[in-house]
């Protein structure tokens, strides 16, 4: 309904004298990302573009899939003092820079150490008690997030490698190089708003043990 009014408005020319900042933001609200963005651009352009209305503008940018323009705006936020905004709080400054950091990541790296018990589940109709030990294992994960299409509004697409490496056994098993396992692939997150994650991936334990024995070989 707001959309309609709004559009409806444009069309009769209601919204002529209107400053391209409150045209911006009024699109931005109903959902109008386009004409908002049209906007927000035009406010710059002429220097009415308030830091607050910045912000909006750096969001209306990213649901664009445009990521470079929505850094740049929210930098350009920063630059007018939105710091000193009191609308704006500590907690949501820090999450406006961790989203412009999370726009320009191309390439990432994880890494994790485990520690616990591995083994057989225990089995309700048997009597014998599956042996379990402690292991501790080393991950590591390198990733690449492509600039164009690997960022879209949340729904990211990303190609990694992985290595794990069994650092302690508690049985006296293998551990160190000829224990590395490693994985190539991609994964896909296909909404923004929700946590689904579609892997696919390829384990290449086999060829890793024979470059490592290769490697001690030499």
């Amino acid at each position: 309904e707001g959309r309609d009014l709004l559009m409806g408005a444009m069309e009769r020319g209601d919204l002529r004298t209107a400053r391209a900042a409150d045209l911006g933001y009024l699109a931005s609200s109903v959902g109008e990302d386009q004409l908002a963005m049209a906007s927000f651009d035009r406010a710059r352009a002429n220097g009415e573009l308030a830091a607050s209305a910045a912000v909006d503008a750096g969001y209306t940018a990213k649901r664009q899939f445009e990521n470079r323009k929505a850094i740049d705006y929210l930098a350009y936020a920063f630059d007018r003092g939105i710091a000193a905004d009191s609308r704006f709080d500590q907690q949501r400054l820090f999450d406006m820079r961790r989203e412009a950091a999370d726009l320009l990541r191309v390439w990432g790296i994880n890494a994790s150490l485990s520690y616990g018990k591995v083994g057989a589940a225990p089995n309700p109709f048997s009597n014998v008690i599956p042996t379990s030990r402690y292991t501790g294992q080393l991950g590591t994960e390198f990733y690449y997030r492509p600039e164009t299409f690997g960022n879209r509004n949340g729904a990211t697409f990303e190609l990694f490698g992985r290595l794990f490496q069994t650092l302690y056994e508690q049985n006296g098993g293998p551990t160190g190089a000829s224990t590395t396992q490693g994985m190539v692939g991609a994964r896909w997150k296909p909404f923004s708003n929700h946590n689904l994650v579609l892997e696919i991936d390829r384990l290449l334990q086999a060829l890793i043990r024979r470059a490592t024995a290769r490697w001690n070989h030499n």
